[in-house]
């Protein structure tokens, strides 16, 4: 959504499909900017994340981007190793820093993936996925299923698996994918894997060849 016009209207349901199916960061940051940073952080309290204080404050996309691709080092440092309150009053800094397009492309290798990151564990979003899928069922709430279902990261044999839902994101050095299975006996599985390698890059194909065969073994269970 970072191409489209300024001022172009979209309605929450197209942010929200935008940002699930295909990690749209500039729409992410739409919505965390409607909902506000202390309505995010509140929400991983109520999700039951066990590295709250460790997401405090809450990045944007944006300003991960620009810690990680545009600040100087002693920035990027002090963000690290501060506490909450210190990390807040950095962010009018990181705000005024504009990464851009060639530095993305330069980002090859892990950095800082231990300090600045979006920090939950696999039963953190097995749960959050379960919620999620859990509270479609609540008047007014029914698209979180559909939304949850447009994209299902990995290639699924829908007779065996007639719903899946499913978030995934990535950077160098960090692999997060989380699936909600419901197979068509009616059992329900969740499935989270999360890679992480602070020196080098992981291979996407080993990741999914993981997932896939995870999956099969839950298609017999």
């Amino acid at each position: 959504m970072r191409l489209e016009p300024a001022g172009r209207r979209f309605s929450l349901l197209y942010y929200a499909q935008q940002m699930i199916s295909l990690s749209d960061n500039t729409a992410a940051d739409h919505l965390i900017g409607l909902l506000g940073r202390a309505a995010v952080q509140a929400a991983l309290v109520a999700l039951g994340n066990h590295s709250v204080a460790r997401n405090e404050p809450f990045l944007t996309t944006r300003e991960l981007f620009a810690l990680k691709l545009a600040a100087p080092p002693a920035l990027a440092n002090a963000f690290a190793s501060g506490d909450t309150a210190q990390r807040m009053r950095l962010l009018a800094g990181v705000d005024r820093l504009t990464p851009t397009l060639s530095q993305e492309a330069a980002w090859t290798m892990p950095r800082l993936i231990d300090t600045i990151e979006w920090f939950a564990s696999p039963i953190d979003l097995a749960r959050a996925i379960a919620i999620l899928e859990a509270e479609s069922s609540r008047p007014g709430l029914g698209p979180l299923r559909q939304i949850l279902a447009i994209n299902p990261g990995i290639s699924f044999n829908h007779t065996t698996w007639p719903y899946v839902a499913y978030k995934g994101g990535s950077e160098p050095g960090v692999i997060s994918t989380t699936w909600y299975l419901q197979r068509r006996d009616g059992r329900r599985f969740v499935l989270s894997i999360v890679l992480n390698d602070p020196k080098q890059t992981i291979s996407t194909l080993a990741e999914v060849a993981v997932a896939q065969a995870a999956a099969n073994l839950l298609a017999r269970a």
